[in-house]
């Protein structure tokens, strides 16, 4: 797959929840990021052909 198909994900959406600034930013950032990571997994395996 090429790389900039995916990059946004891997380089900033999945990162979000490190860089928020107050507790319950990170813990909603985290909630999102874990819902985020889930889509991307799918996503890439369908991508691959692997589901």
């Amino acid at each position: 797959m090429p790389r900039h198909h995916v990059a946004h994900f891997e380089d900033k959406l999945l990162l979000l929840a490190d860089g928020m600034g107050t507790q319950a930013g990170r813990i909603l950032a985290a909630r999102r990021g874990a819902y985020l990571r889930g889509f991307y997994e799918e996503f890439v395996a369908e991508w691959r052909g692997e589901r």
